[in-house]
């Protein structure tokens, strides 16, 4: 009897235990910290099908200097992302794109706006102009007047208004 009666116990105890594992797991998915990141089409992810390497648009020009004008739906392949502009200057002997216009650079799961800009593919140098940036890991969007730094490393902001992305209309600037 004794041995029945701690079984019972035990059913209990293990049942009433997954009952408020589910419960915990189900208010904490839930909460509104749970999701750390935006759900926004503007900030989706890059695809991964890119070959590096070539480069799409709907006018190019290649000029003697070695320079590639690239006008109307630009879009740049580089490792961990893609650049889309109106249009650019590629410098292929410094893997360089200059004078990027009205573009966007997805980066890991990071994604940059902005009206002007250049990036070094090799290095992951970049300098962005008037434009904002969503930063996934840190759940942060930043708008800015100027950008500059290293992909995947730092940036730095200047004139920049910082929100959290959980709620913009509560967060933070």
């Amino acid at each position: 009897m004794k041995n029945s009666l701690k079984f019972f116990f035990a059913l209990i105890f293990t049942a009433s235990l997954d009952l408020l594992a589910t419960n915990t797991l189900s208010t904490v998915n839930n909460s509104p910290d749970y999701l750390r990141g935006c759900i926004n089409p503007h900030y989706s992810k890059s695809g991964n099908d890119v070959k590096l390497g070539s480069l799409n648009a709907n006018k190019m020009n290649i000029k003697s200097s070695g320079e590639i004008e690239l006008d109307g739906k630009v879009y740049i392949p580089m490792t961990n992302g893609s650049i889309n502009a109106s249009s650019a200057i590629y410098q292929a002997n410094q893997e360089k794109i200059k004078e990027l216009k009205d573009g966007n650079i997805f980066y890991l799961d990071n994604y940059f706006q902005f009206a002007n800009g250049s990036v070094e593919k090799n290095s992951g140098k970049l300098e962005l102009l008037n434009g904002s940036t969503y930063l996934k890991e840190r759940n942060l969007l930043v708008n800015y007047q100027s950008l500059n730094g290293v992909l995947g490393s730092n940036t730095k902001f200047k004139n920049a208004s910082i929100t959290s992305c959980i709620n913009p209309s509560d967060g933070w600037r």
